[in-house]
C-alpha cells in the first residue's frame, strides 16, 4: 500500500511539472504600471520598430524623437505669433485636401498615407502645431477644453487614415467607396471643426 501511494504521488508530480506557466511578477514586487508589464513578459506585444515590426509606428517619440511628457505649460503668442499659427493651419489643410486628390489616384493611397503619417507627416504637424495654438488659449479655459478636444479628434481621424492606407489593397484602381477616401473626408471634416473654434486672435 506504501509503495502504491508513493508511485501515484510521484505520478502526479511529474504530470503538474509536464505543464510550464509563465512566470508572473508576484504582487508584492509590482509597485509601478511597469512593473506589472515586465511581470507579464512574453505576454505582452512587443514594441512598434518602423520598418521591423510596422511599417510606421504611432506616437510622439516617432513623430519628434523625444519620449511623451506630459506639458502642463501656459504658452502664451503674442497676437502676430498667433495669426502665424492660424495661417500655418490653413496651409496645411491646403496640404490635407492634396493629399485627398492624391489618393483618388492609381496607387495613390500608399502615398497618401505616407504624407499622413510618415515621421514628419501631416498628423506630425498638425499635433504640434494645434498643441500650441491650443495653449494659446488658455486665458479662456473652457474654449481651450474645447479645442483640445477636437484636436484629439483630428488626430485621431488621421490615425484612421494611415491605418486605412497600410491595408489598402485597391491600390491599382481609384474608387469614391476608397477606405483611405473616406476617412480622409472624416479628417478634413474634423479639421474644419477645429479651426472653426478657434478665434482670430488669441484671448485676452
Amino acid at each position: 500500500m506504501r509503495l502504491d501511494a508513493a508511485v501515484g504521488r510521484r505520478a502526479l508530480l511529474l504530470a503538474a511539472t509536464a505543464f510550464t506557466v509563465p512566470r508572473i511578477t508576484p504582487a508584492a514586487e509590482v509597485t509601478s504600471l511597469d512593473g506589472l508589464t515586465q511581470g507579464l513578459g512574453s505576454l505582452r506585444q512587443p514594441y512598434c520598430v518602423p520598418g521591423v515590426t510596422a511599417k510606421r509606428c504611432r506616437g510622439t517619440f516617432w513623430e519628434t524623437g523625444q519620449l511623451y511628457k506630459k506639458d502642463e505649460s501656459v504658452q502664451l503668442l503674442s497676437p502676430e505669433e498667433y495669426s502665424s499659427a492660424l495661417a500655418s493651419l490653413d496651409r496645411l489643410g491646403g496640404s490635407l485636401r492634396e493629399v485627398r486628390k492624391l489618393a483618388s489616384t492609381p496607387g495613390g493611397a500608399e502615398a497618401a498615407g505616407d504624407a499622413v503619417g510618415g515621421r514628419d507627416g501631416l498628423r506630425a504637424e498638425l499635433r504640434q502645431l494645434g498643441g500650441r495654438i491650443c495653449k494659446a488659449l488658455s486665458e479662456d479655459l473652457e474654449l481651450r477644453e474645447d479645442a483640445e478636444y477636437l484636436l484629439k479628434d483630428l488626430i485621431r481621424e488621421l490615425d484612421d487614415v494611415d491605418s486605412a492606407a497600410l491595408r489598402d489593397d485597391r491600390n491599382d484602381m481609384p474608387s469614391a467607396f476608397s477606405p483611405v477616401l473616406i476617412e480622409l473626408d472624416g479628417a478634413l471634416k474634423a479639421l474644419t471643426a477645429f479651426r472653426k473654434v478657434l478665434p482670430e486672435a488669441p484671448p485676452v
